[in-house]
């Protein structure tokens, strides 16, 4: 396992409640407008997750999304989250590999080891059936990108064979970064240390010292990969938040009430304990402060939480904020660009040399302004008669009447 990494990366996992109401095709150009303007920010990973039979997300494909991101982006990573139930594995590397060759070397290949109940009970099966057929999924993915020689398995939950199956392109680089994407308490964490992945754990960021999920989730997968011969790196871990800034709390939570509420809603039985659907937008944000599970604030407020989160955790490489439309486009963008300019700095430890030489700066005018200390010569106050003289020369033996520095005039008597 590697060591905890000297500066976290920052970046965003699209996960926006859409409008049923609006249209949807602005709405998915919102998503490459905000990936976009991610990247000229210089934030680090750009995510998004598969949704099926939901309107209110309409992001069924994300290797679409990455595609089409990957040609206005130049330097962020791009993450697709697939869902491995109902695909053939094979098809999914190929589709993987071409995407990795199609950004130079910038896709994050995110599988799913959490079911959505509802495209469980629309293909007709339980949560518990379909975690079978993910387990052998990931299983028969990491062998096809991993393995040299042709891959054979016979699947016995899902409903494919492999059988001396090889992909049709290699990485683009040295090989594909692959994190399994894990929810909760199910099994991704396993999933990943067994097959040496990366982690992407969704709903673990949380900032008070009673919850250990991000730090727990993590130890899960370090124990899986010491059973198993493979490694850790803390550099492949992401931890999802819930973060939005403003100029002041007050302005940051006026903006949130333009789809807090319905973020709520939707969310259901996935929220974060302690919020509940029907509450109001103060509420909601109240209740987020409390757990510890986001940040509805200024830049100084998001910089403590996630450097609690990152302390809580032992060492997050990534931290994701979690894009849930809370606010409308305009908002959304202002808030990751003050996020990006005012709140990374302090954490990757890029504003320390700036501030360190702003404050020897400071410290030099204030003693520069400051009266001087040393003592000054002041004249010595007069006693007596005040004439200064010297004596005449006297003939030898004649006492001298001259005291120190300065004589005294004789009595005019």
């Amino acid at each position: 396992m590697t060591g905890t990494p000297a500066r976290p990366r920052f970046g965003l996992y699209q996960h926006a409640v859409h409008r049923p109401d609006h249209d949807p095709t602005a709405q998915l150009e919102d998503g490459l407008a905000l990936a976009e303007h991610a990247d000229r920010l210089g934030l680090h990973e750009v995510w998004w997750g598969e949704h099926r039979r939901t309107s209110w997300r309409l992001v069924a494909d994300p290797a679409l999304m990455v595609a089409r991101a990957a040609a206005v982006t130049h330097r962020v990573r791009l993450g697709a989250v697939l869902t491995i139930a109902g695909r053939h594995p094979a098809v999914l590397a190929d589709t993987a590999l071409q995407l990795d060759h199609l950004t130079r070397g910038r896709l994050l290949l995110g599988l799913s080891a959490d079911p959505v109940p509802a495209d469980a009970a629309a293909a007709g099966q339980t949560v518990p059936e379909v975690q079978l057929q993910v387990r052998e999924g990931i299983e028969a993915v990491s062998a096809l990108l991993h393995e040299r020689a042709p891959v054979s398995i016979a699947a016995r939950h899902a409903p494919w064979r492999l059988h001396a199956a090889r992909p049709q392109l290699r990485p683009y680089g040295q090989d594909l970064d692959v994190r399994v994407v894990a929810l909760g308490a199910g099994p991704g964490p396993e999933l990943a240390g067994r097959f040496g992945h990366g982690l992407l754990a969704t709903g673990s960021a949380a900032a008070t010292a009673a919850d250990e999920h991000a730090a727990d989730t993590w130890q899960r997968a370090v124990a899986a990969a010491a059973r198993h011969g493979t490694a850790a790196a803390h550099d492949r871990w992401a931890a999802v938040g819930l973060v939005h800034v403003a100029a002041s709390e007050a302005e940051a939570r006026r903006q949130v009430r333009h789809g807090i509420r319905r973020w709520a809603a939707h969310a259901g039985s996935a929220l974060p304990a302690g919020l509940t659907p029907d509450a109001d937008a103060d509420t909601l944000v109240d209740a987020l402060h409390a757990g510890g599970h986001g940040v509805v604030g200024t830049p100084a407020m998001a910089v403590d939480h996630v450097a609690r989160v990152l302390d809580r955790s032992g060492g997050v490489g990534t931290f994701l904020i979690e894009h849930a439309g809370w606010a409308d486009p305009e908002d959304a963008h202002a808030s990751l660009a003050l996020f990006a300019r005012a709140v990374v700095p302090h954490l990757t430890g890029a504003a320390r040399g700036v501030l360190s030489d702003r404050a020897r700066e400071t410290r030099a005018r204030r003693r520069a302004a400051a009266p001087s200390r040393l003592l000054t010569t002041t004249p010595t106050p007069p006693r007596g008669i005040t004439r200064v003289h010297r004596d005449p020369v006297r003939p030898a033996g004649e006492p001298s009447r001259r005291r120190g520095r300065h004589a005294l005039d004789p009595s005019a008597d």
